[in-house]
């Protein structure tokens, strides 16, 4: 039996190749190979010839010959400096043959994996016990110092009194921005009450599903109308389209797997919110670098456990580390969202309208201001509290707005609520669902 090994470490043996047959070590690269393995014929006598890319001055060690299972080795030895030479006898169908040789580092030229993997099994066992007990904690307390950082902290959700007004006359959407750090389906949902409510649009529920009408862009000029309000309208109505059922929504939305109308809508909301000075840097590309750490994090540790937990040698400690990153990754991902970095007028106007976000949700009673439900109806839909704001009207003399009709008859605020509330929030979810997730 005679093959050729070359010199990227390939062995062409009985007109088959074998891929890495020398394994790289920390001192030396080694080929063992198992030649016989329970053959199917007899050999009385075997020689194995192996050709070498090169001369090779010395081995370290010498070459051997393992026969076992009934076979006996005879000899190995290197034979002019590029051949080596293997022979064995009594082969029988249950014996196997294997030769191995120890060659000097730098003799072949390997491919860069397997230099990886040589370069993996030199370290020091010890290395890896250190580095699997200090890396997870390490990694932990960078994580908590970008979270909990001077500029980009998990903000506060309460404060403490009230305010019975709006703290600014901004629009619904941008308080939204301001509560949550983030875009989300409710800029959509206060946008489209306000629109009403500024006679832009009607709403009208039939129950089994509603309409949502554009009033005559002839009798009411479009210029009064924020950039991110017009991309919105744009949205949703396609050009002379007066009215919208919620088959036309879903329509837009599965035309195409992610809206680009949608996606400007948040990203024209965000430049707006910057503008006014809240953000030290626009939200969105704060997210998004983040968001891109966080993947990078998650498949590098991903990455890393796969190949130590094949190649590193035993105890696998250091696999925590790789661990560690794999759940770094996944958490900034996950909080990448609230990564926002507010300025300080950002900070003191968020807190006024956490304190309006307190009067809204309050539990006590309202009597002898009925038009306070409708006025403020928008920022409680941007502030989350809608449920809230229109149980403090129970027992007012409710009046349905003009701008929203439904075809039963509504017996008073409860009954508003349970009609108008799963239309809107619908809208909302819907289109916000349509935006690109790096823009979310």
């Amino acid at each position: 039996m005679e093959g050729d090994l070359e010199e990227n470490g390939t062995l062409v043996l009985k007109d088959s190749q074998i891929e890495e047959a020398i394994q790289p070590r920390s001192d030396f690269d080694e080929m063992r190979l198992i030649v016989l393995n329970e053959p199917s014929e007899t050999y009385e006598y075997v020689k194995i010839v192996i050709n070498l890319p090169k001369k090779v001055i010395r081995l370290i060690g010498e070459p051997k010959t393992i026969a076992v299972h009934g076979a006996s080795p005879l000899s190995a030895e290197l034979v002019g400096g590029d051949k080596l030479v293997y022979e064995a006898q009594s082969v029988g169908q249950t014996s196997t043959v294997t030769i191995t040789a120890k060659f000097p580092k730098g003799y072949f030229s390997l491919p860069v994996s397997e230099e990886i993997v040589r370069a993996i099994s030199s370290i020091p066992g010890m290395i890896w016990l250190i580095g699997g007990i200090i890396f997870p904690p390490l990694a932990l307390i960078v994580f908590l110092s970008v979270l909990f950082g001077s500029r980009f902290r998990l903000f506060r959700q309460s404060v403490s009194g009230y305010v019975s007004n709006p703290p600014s006359n901004i629009p619904p959407a941008l308080s939204s921005v301001l509560i949550y750090g983030r875009v989300g389906p409710r800029v959509i949902m206060s946008t489209l009450v306000d629109l009403a409510q500024r006679g832009y649009i009607d709403i009208y529920n039939r129950k089994a599903d509603f309409v949502v009408y554009r009033k005559d862009d002839k009798r009411r000029s479009l210029v009064g109308l924020k950039n991110f309000e017009k991309i919105l309208l744009e949205k949703i109505f396609l050009p002379r389209q007066k009215a919208v059922g919620s088959m036309d929504v879903e329509a837009r939305v599965d035309r195409h797997l992610f809206s680009r109308k949608v996606s400007l809508m948040y990203l024209s909301l965000y430049d707006d919110a910057q503008d006014l000075g809240y953000f030290d840097e626009s939200p969105a590309r704060v997210h998004l670098r983040y968001r891109m750490i966080g993947i990078i994090l998650f498949y590098l540790g991903l990455l890393g456990y796969l190949i130590f937990a094949i190649y590193a040698p035993d105890p696998k400690f250091v696999l925590f580390f790789w661990i560690a990153i794999i759940i770094m990754g996944a958490l900034t991902i996950k909080f990448s969202p609230q990564l926002t970095g507010f300025s300080k007028m950002g900070q003191s106007a968020r807190a006024k309208w956490l304190r309006f976000r307190n009067f809204l949700s309050s539990s006590q009673i309202i009597k002898g201001h009925d038009e306070l439900f409708e006025q403020y109806l928008p920022y409680a839909m941007a502030l989350g509290v809608e449920v809230e704001w229109a149980s403090r009207f129970v027992e007012s003399n409710f009046i349905p707005p003009k701008w929203y009709d439904i075809s039963s008859r509504i017996g008073g605020i409860e009954d508003f609520a349970k009609s108008f509330i799963p239309v809107i929030d619908y809208l909302g979810d819907s289109l916000n669902i349509s935006s690109e997730p790096f823009v979310r």
